[in-house]
């Protein structure tokens, strides 16, 4: 990926990389020997930072120490040590890209399931995560000019982090392994994922004029277009079926929609004044399918192990 752009890459993962839940015995022998090719692709990626899951904790602290080795950045800022109360793993990291200062910061859930937390066997505690990042904020907005977490709270509380906490520009999110197509925005933050299994890679375009203030979303007209284009052939199809059958709850559907899109076209009249100084990011998706070429060292690892790919 490093090799086929012009342009400065930061590689980041979100969390649960490693392991999916599994029950069998012969299963844990399997998605260990997986988890393990991964981290060994991982370090060879060179990946600026990964957070830590949930799931990546199925095989415990001695694990993740062990890809740590290999040369996979784990990061994670409420994982911490029972003893001492220390984070683990490095609670974030800062890569100066193109001049720009970028800060990456790792989150956990603070909700694991009893298989996960016996894993663990009392050597780490998770603390709260908004209570965690309210307390480093301020440290990453003196040391850079971005800031971005990497999140494996899931998309409901990566709303509610941002509607808390003001600084962050981006919250790349997991655990969900939702399709994101066009960004949820709360306040100044801007919440994605990219999907589940590694199906997809999401690639996030940023554009920096002014360091250290708010971006716009460059595809944000064509997404509002889209969005009311859809509304309106939903209002048209509404209409005509209260056309033939007029009944008090199309009533109301239809008057909520109505009023979707009146927001709608003021957002999208409000989104064509000239904004000359802002930031600007641009977020896509793409699909990792079988035509796209291999890393060559990778793919005889995977051989040479017997895993079937997948």
């Amino acid at each position: 990926m490093r090799n086929k752009t012009d342009h400065p890459v930061l590689v980041l993962d979100s969390g649960d990389l490693f392991f999916q839940e599994v029950s069998a015995a012969a299963d844990r022998k399997r998605a260990l020997a997986k988890a393990r090719l991964l981290a060994r692709a991982y370090g060879k990626l060179r990946a600026d930072a990964v957070n830590v899951g949930d799931l990546d904790l199925m095989e415990g602290i001695d694990f993740l120490k062990e890809a740590v080795q290999k040369g996979v950045p784990l990061i994670s800022a409420n994982l911490l040590e029972a003893s001492t109360q220390r984070p683990i793993f490095q609670p974030y990291v800062i890569r100066e890209v193109s001049g720009i200062r970028i800060a990456v910061m790792g989150l956990i859930r603070s909700e694991i399931s009893p298989d996960i937390r016996n894993s663990l066997g009392g050597a780490a505690k998770i603390r709260d995560p908004v209570e965690t990042a309210k307390e480093l904020l301020p440290v990453l907005q003196a040391k850079a000019d971005v800031v971005i977490l990497l999140s494996d709270l899931g998309v409901q509380m990566d709303r509610k982090a941002a509607r808390t906490l003001r600084g962050i520009h981006f919250i790349l999110g997991a655990h969900d392994g939702r399709y994101i197509k066009w960004p949820y925005q709360e306040g100044e933050t801007y919440i994605v994922q990219s999907y589940k299994k590694g199906m997809y890679t999401g690639r996030l375009d940023l554009k920096i004029q002014n360091p250290g203030t708010a971006f716009q979303d460059e595809d944000r007209t064509r997404r509002l277009r889209q969005q009311l284009g859809d509304l309106n052939r939903r209002l048209e199809a509404l209409k005509r079926a209260q056309q033939r059958r007029p009944t008090e709850t199309l009533k109301r559907t239809i008057d909520r929609i109505q009023r979707q899109k009146a927001q709608l076209q003021s957002e999208l009249e409000a989104g064509n004044m000239p904004h000359s100084s802002a930031n600007r990011f641009r977020w896509s998706l793409h699909p990792l399918v079988l035509s796209l070429p291999e890393d060559e060292t990778v793919r005889s690892w995977i051989q040479k192990s017997g895993i079937r790919k997948d």
